[in-house]
C-alpha cells in the first residue's frame, strides 16, 4: 500500500492527479485514519496514464454499483 505523494512518484504525476483519479474510479484506496487519508493500493501492469483530452468518465477502470430497482424487494413487518 502507498501514500498518495508515493503513488504519485511512481506514476510520474502530481498528487492532485492521484485525488482525481481515485475520486473518478482510477484508483482504490483505502482510509487508514480519522484524518481521511487513504493508502493506495499499487495498480499493477494497467496503471492509468495522463490521457489528455480524453474524460476521465470514458477511463473509469472500477464501475460505479448501480442499485436495479425492477428486482428489489421490499419488505414490511
Amino acid at each position: 500500500m502507498l501514500t498518495a505523494s508515493e503513488m504519485a512518484q511512481w506514476l510520474g504525476v502530481c498528487k492532485d492527479t492521484i485525488l482525481i483519479w481515485r475520486r473518478n474510479g482510477l484508483l482504490k484506496a483505502h482510509a487508514y485514519n480519522d484524518k481521511n487519508q487513504r493508502l493506495y493500493q499499487p495498480p499493477g501492469p494497467d496503471a492509468p496514464v495522463k490521457g489528455l483530452g480524453r474524460k476521465l468518465t470514458e477511463r473509469r477502470r472500477f464501475p460505479q454499483v448501480t442499485s436495479d430497482r425492477s428486482k428489489e424487494v421490499q419488505y414490511e413487518a
